[in-house]
């Protein structure tokens, strides 16, 4: 769970063991509100404690965009976390993946993707980031190209979420869905292409 979180690979092996605990707690909290993970606390503030590890809620609070009403409700779960982290000895504390980033090609192709879930997004009235992170657009790429196309783990082809969009990007990545730009609407058009 932690390992998918955006811009988590410059974090230390101590990082990477807070953002586990927060994460965590991000996945049970999003579930009890019934919300997307992102709208409890966004990826990049997740990372920030991680790399800060505050010890006091002023130190929370001095962190850029951390929403007030959060630190209020919890401030205090999210300390412990971070003190949870800070105690995990460091033979059991989860390494930084080394590269593991994409590769120029595939950062190309993942730009293509964002740009092609916003499209499918914007066609079924839904915000991208509530659908899939670019972790997870990077994810599917890698596999894509290891070969590896079952749909266990790769949240974006399982469920509703493979039915609304992941398969058409799936589509796309292999060649079988052209893209196109409609030249009177604006619109991007998904085609499918004969063989």
């Amino acid at each position: 769970l932690f390992r998918r979180i955006r811009r988590s690979t410059g974090l230390s092996s101590q990082g990477l063991a807070i953002l586990r605990e927060l994460a965590i707690w991000r996945d049970r909290e999003a579930r009890q509100r019934d919300r997307p993970p992102g709208s409890v606390l966004h990826d990049e503030l997740l990372v920030e404690i991680a790399r800060k590890a505050p010890r006091a809620l002023d130190d929370l609070q001095r962190l850029r965009g951390f929403p007030t009403r959060e630190l209020e409700r919890s401030g205090s779960a999210l300390l412990d976390l971070v003190a949870q982290g800070l105690a995990v000895p460091e033979s059991e504390r989860p390494q930084p993946l080394q590269g593991r980033g994409p590769t120029p090609a595939e950062e190309l192709i993942v730009k293509v993707l964002e740009a092609c879930l916003k499209a499918l997004c914007a066609r079924e009235k839904l915000a991208s980031a509530f659908i899939a992170s670019r972790t997870d657009l990077e994810t599917l790429v890698r596999r894509y190209r290891q070969g590896r196309l079952a749909t266990e783990g790769s949240p974006i082809l399982e469920g509703w979420r493979g039915d609304l969009v992941g398969q058409e990007l799936l589509a796309v990545l292999s060649g079988r869905v052209s893209i196109q730009l409609h030249p009177q609407t604006g619109r991007v058009e998904f085609i499918p292409r004969t063989p």
